[in-house]
């Protein structure tokens, strides 16, 4: 399952193991009430009735990648939400049919925002946000049926840009800058389906 793993990651380590792919950076606790109203609109228009349910305590088959309600076999529907060790929020999604969809937001321990996106069908789509757990933004694009696709853009941890380019099909493709970390400088690196040019 994406989201389970996905959600153990910094964006910092997720960022480095992206990036010696050939992929985007895509690579958590508590913020305040009206910091998760802002952040998921949908968790935050549920009704009491339909209080989010502890995403842990839910039952999960791995061969089949869905979760369940405790003690069934039936795939769950609705909104969730995940606290950390500290009790705090780490992500508040929904579930449909067991599986990811609609937009899910992640936190860092402190409440900062981790990550924020949607999903369909279980992968990502659309665009998404990931940062730094300074709050400095860390990567943003979009991805169709879970895959980097199109125009994405890199920061450094002080917010200095790190490189922009695009994707096709998850690959890195076409020219691409680079931006040296400490000196700015530019170069100018071309892909062919993920493969750098020489």
């Amino acid at each position: 399952m994406k989201f389970p793993i996905f959600i153990l990651f910094a964006a910092t380590a997720w960022t480095a193991a992206l990036n010696a792919q050939g992929a985007s950076p895509f690579p958590s606790a508590s913020p305040t009430p009206a910091a998760v109203a802002d952040s998921a609109p949908a968790a935050s228009a549920t009704p009491a009735s339909e209080a989010p349910a502890e995403l842990y305590n839910l039952d999960y088959d791995e061969d089949k990648d869905v979760f369940s309600s405790p003690g069934t076999k039936t795939p769950f529907n609705g909104p969730v939400i995940s606290h950390g060790d500290n009790g705090k929020v780490e992500l508040i999604g929904t579930l449909k049919n067991g599986q990811s969809e609609g937009h899910w937001v992640e936190f860092y321990e402190d409440g900062t925002k981790s990550s924020e996106g949607d999903y369909k069908d279980n992968a990502e789509v659309g665009p998404w946000k990931f940062w730094y757990e300074n709050g400095v933004l860390n990567s943003e694009g979009s991805y169709v049926n879970g895959l980097v696709e199109g125009a994405w853009k890199t920061s450094y941890e002080d917010g200095k840009p790190e490189s922009e380019g695009s994707y096709t099909a998850g690959k890195r493709e076409g020219a691409w800058k680079k931006f040296d970390e400490k000196t700015g400088a530019l170069s100018n690196v071309k892909y062919k389906d993920g493969e750098l040019i020489p």
